[in-house]
């Protein structure tokens, strides 16, 4: 992925698909009412940093050397959204809202944990070490 375009809308489309950080950022955005957006946006980042560091150094690595490590990883981040699809099915909406709150420690659990920052991880950086200039 040597053009720009096409990594920018990678990068896009990637982040616009529904998920389970779009579903706590929208619940924040809706039960926090806007109070510090810009915590959450960091929450974020930092989310989608720290599994794309890791995934580079640590997993990609040991999936390589044990494959069976890349299905027991599969198996986690399915685990994984199976309990947030069902937490958020049990979540008791009322007239004054969600109970309880969305934190910037949810949205940075909930992105890490997402299996959007393997992608990232796995095709989209990789694809940007293709650039003229950088080297792997």
């Amino acid at each position: 992925m040597t053009d720009p375009i096409q990594f920018a809308l990678a990068v896009l489309l990637l982040l616009a698909t529904p998920g389970p950080t779009n579903t706590v950022m929208a619940t924040a955005g809706a039960v926090n009412r806007g109070e510090r957006p810009w915590l959450f946006m960091l929450a974020e980042l930092c989310g989608y940093f720290a599994i794309v560091v890791l995934a580079r150094a640590v997993l990609l690595p040991l999936i390589d050397a044990f494959p069976w490590v890349g299905i027991a990883l599969k198996a986690i981040v399915v685990a994984y959204l199976i309990y947030a699809a069902i937490r958020l099915w049990r979540t008791r909406i009322s007239s004054e809202g969600v109970r309880g709150r969305a934190t910037p420690q949810l949205v940075a659990l909930t992105t890490f944990l997402n299996p959007k920052g393997l992608i990232f991880a796995i095709t989209i950086i990789l694809g940007l070490l293709d650039w003229p200039g950088l080297a792997r």
